[in-house]
């Protein structure tokens, strides 16, 4: 067993034997040493006493480990048996917490996510489709949960602010610092990278469709399922959210007096909201109902079961292609309808209102902002007429833009 101090230069000088193998040992550290084989091989070594029995353990290849760091591990190993551990049933150990931080995948995060909160709130499933599914998952995946960094976030912000803007960006830098919390609360994390990215500017949105515009939006809805098409028209023509309006189940529909009075648990202010229906409106929910509906939603097309529809992304762009397929039948070099969003047309339904001389005060009302204190607790029924006098003057006038389209369905001859 001959002995060297074992230096970059000395390994270098180091000859295997002709036959078999042999070790030599390091003066700086006695335990410690390397082994050449006759093959070429050469593998460091350190041994140590465990229970009484001497212990020959293999602490990596050279030169794939450089002296440097087999000598430091060799030290390591030492330490751990004076301390006594046994230092393969730590590597061991770390090797098992190592494979399951790799099995900790983004994706298998996001599943416990999705069951543990997601599915507990009404906005859950547009979360998952149009955040984790479209732009957190393709990008994460396979990623452990733990290698996740604030340089990997930044990139994946920086890439949907270039391709859907500083709004969505905002919204999945929200998105992805919750999920993070989530995952800090149940010790997957040490750390939200994410805690001290800022959120950027959003200008003020002020996008209100024209007339001519409202009736493309409408004209375009034919090209939809009939549960999408109910939504989108019954979101132009009441004025209230995407997911008030997606989500509307059976039982918040009152035919006898022709209201949608929605449930506290279902509004942003989590304050009861009324909306009288006009007959355009009604038209519009008996043509759903008749060929797409579930026992608890209005708008569902019962392929994810008893449950509201989703997949608004890819609802906008038919309705995007839909217009401008035509508008380029008469004239081929016509552009997309710039900039608009499905939350546009609330902003437009309050608009229209106000050019259609209703008080403000209505006009807010029907938009379910409503003042605070005792009145905003008590009176949920608060200016019915007026507000159902809103509604219709609405209605009438989104008809009267639309009458003059040849192919309107039963939804427009129920509304004259």
């Amino acid at each position: 067993m001959p002995r060297k101090k074992l230096t970059e230069l000395t390994l270098k000088s180091l000859k295997a034997p002709a036959d078999g193998r042999i070790d030599y040992f390091d003066l700086t550290l006695p335990a410690f040493g390397i082994r050449l084989s006759s093959t070429g091989a050469a593998s460091w070594f350190v041994f140590y006493r465990i229970d009484g029995k001497l212990v020959r353990d293999v602490i990596g290849r050279y030169p794939a480990k450089s002296l440097a760091e087999a000598r430091a591990d060799a030290r390591d190993r030492l330490q751990l048996v004076e301390t006594g551990q046994d230092p393969r049933h730590v590597a061991a150990r770390q090797i098992a917490q190592e494979a399951k931080r790799r099995a900790d995948t983004f994706a298998v995060f996001a599943e416990t996510y999705k069951t543990s909160h997601l599915d507990k709130i009404s906005s859950g499933q547009g979360l998952w489709d149009h955040g984790i599914e479209a732009d957190l998952n393709p990008a994460w995946k396979n990623t452990p949960i733990r290698d996740l960094s604030r340089g990997k976030v930044m990139a994946l912000l920086d890439q949907i602010e270039a391709e859907k803007g500083v709004y969505a960006r905002n919204r999945r830098l929200a998105l992805i610092r919750h999920m993070l919390n989530f995952a800090l609360d149940r010790e997957l994390l040490d750390a939200n990278v994410a805690a001290r990215i800022k959120m950027l500017p959003e200008a003020d949105r002020q996008r209100i469709l024209t007339d001519a515009e409202l009736r493309e939006v409408w004209q375009a809805t034919e090209k939809l399922a009939n549960a999408f098409q109910g939504f989108v028209r019954l979101l132009l023509l009441t004025g209230q959210r995407r997911r008030e309006v997606s989500d509307m189940r059976h039982v918040e529909i009152d035919r006898d007096r022709n209201l949608w009075v929605l449930p506290p648990q279902r509004m942003k202010a989590r304050q009861a909201h009324v909306v009288p229906l006009s007959r355009f409106a009604l038209g519009v929910l008996d043509d759903v109902a008749a060929l797409e509906s579930t026992p608890t939603y209005v708008f569902s097309t019962g392929r994810r079961g008893d449950a509201p529809i989703s997949g608004f992304n890819k609802l906008k762009i038919q309705l995007d292609v839909a217009i401008l397929a035509a508008r380029q039948e008469t004239n081929p070099e016509a552009k997309p309808m710039l900039d608009w969003r499905l939350h546009d047309l609330r902003r437009t339904f309050r608009s229209g209102l106000s050019r259609l001389r209703i008080e403000p005060h209505i006009a807010e009302r029907c938009i379910a902002h409503v003042p605070g204190g005792i009145q905003r607790v008590y009176d949920v029924f608060e200016y019915e007429d007026e507000k159902r006098h809103a509604f219709d003057a609405w209605a009438n006038h989104v008809s009267n833009l639309i009458s003059p389209i040849s192919n309107v369905t039963s939804l427009t001859r129920k509304a004259s």
